[in-house]
């Protein structure tokens, strides 16, 4: 009897170690598919960037840029400001799994994110009545604010630059 035992306690011991960890039987946890979501998020949010910084180059490369251009570069930038939000969005909603540093920046940098692509849309509303009103010439001064707009997309997890 003993020796039948010593033989199943091996071979439990046997099968036990040769199992795949826990989390590859039965998934992600709920902070590695949070972090997953946020980096797939972030890989949007840098796809995005790059479409508003080309409109950007193009726009400080003209010798007198249009309230017409200024208007096409600045249409980019609510989709990054909103790829940005679900960010903050998954850090809030998943805030056990973050430290209380980075739900506090998720929270504060939402509220900004929220503020921006309102001031954005009011913007983008004068750039279409100026173009609409014929007035051909843009203000340098306007055209230095979009060179200081979201110049870089930094990663959430790792503040580091992605673009």
């Amino acid at each position: 009897m003993k020796r039948k035992l010593a033989s199943g306690i091996v071979v439990i011991g046997l099968l036990a170690s040769s199992m795949a960890p826990t989390s590859a039987v039965f998934g992600l946890s709920k902070c590695e598919k949070a972090e997953k979501q946020i980096t797939n998020e972030e890989k949007v949010g840098v796809l995005l960037h790059k479409k508003y910084a080309e409109q950007r180059k193009i726009v400080l490369g003209l010798s007198t840029p249009t309230f017409n251009n200024l208007n096409t570069a600045m249409s980019w930038l609510p989709d990054v400001y909103d790829s940005d939000l679900r960010i903050y969005n998954l850090v809030n909603k998943n805030s056990s799994c973050f430290s209380s540093k980075q739900v506090a920046r998720a929270r504060s940098e939402a509220r900004a994110a929220k503020k921006n692509i309102s001031d954005i849309a009011t913007v983008r509303k004068l750039l279409i009545n100026n173009a609409n009103t014929g007035q051909k010439s843009v203000d340098p001064e306007l055209v230095k604010v979009l060179e200081g707009l979201y110049p870089n997309y930094y990663s959430f997890l790792s503040n580091k630059k992605l673009n």
